[in-house]
């Protein structure tokens, strides 16, 4: 009451707030605080502001995991439209949200449109990383796609060799928000 429901702190309590339900996996509520959100940062700070942006690609977030992917490609493509012009490096999240993009477009089956960014992407990362484990990368985006598509037992063979190189080159195996060990174990027949 005392601040108004415009108030900034309120807006960053909503975002919050937004952010516990996806991660709950209460996505379907998310969406309108996320709305919210980014219509008042739109308003406050212009649409290329970095928190804007933010709050913009977690709206998409929240639409993909409540599978409403069509929605989600409207917010990624305004994100798009955004970063239009700029190259967005590797280890910030103007990257994140062109791999979110193509990841949405891998998930609506649009995966002409989705080849060549993944192709400028691979070549950042291994910009980033280094040619030795490139490889590894492209294993672990494989993987990926293949746990997307609930190939599971294909999937744990793709893992099953990430972690062997990784282990061989004396490298962390990328993280994989899909696998966890419970699923490795179980794909190991342990």
């Amino acid at each position: 009451k005392k601040y108004g429901k415009s108030h900034v702190m309120l807006q960053d309590a909503k975002s919050m707030l937004a952010i516990v339900y996806h991660r709950q996996g209460k996505s379907e509520l998310a969406i309108p605080l996320g709305e919210e959100v980014v219509a008042f940062r739109q308003k406050t700070l212009g649409d290329r502001h970095p928190d804007t942006m933010l709050a913009l690609n977690n709206l998409g977030s929240y639409c993909r995991n409540a599978r409403q992917l069509q929605r989600a490609l409207v917010h990624y493509e305004k994100l798009m439209e955004l970063l239009s012009g700029r190259q967005p490096q590797p280890n910030t999240n103007e990257f994140a949200y062109v791999s979110n993009y193509i990841d949405i477009l891998e998930m609506l089956r649009r995966h002409s449109d989705a080849e060549p960014l993944r192709k400028q992407r691979l070549v950042q990362l291994k910009a980033l990383t280094g040619a030795q484990n490139i490889y590894l990368v492209q294993l672990y985006m494989l993987s990926n796609n293949l746990l997307d598509q609930k190939k599971y037992a294909e999937g744990g063979e793709v893992i099953r060799e990430c972690i062997q190189l990784s282990e061989e080159n004396k490298t962390k195996p990328p993280a994989n928000r899909k696998w966890d060990k419970q699923m490795y174990h179980s794909s190991l027949g342990k």
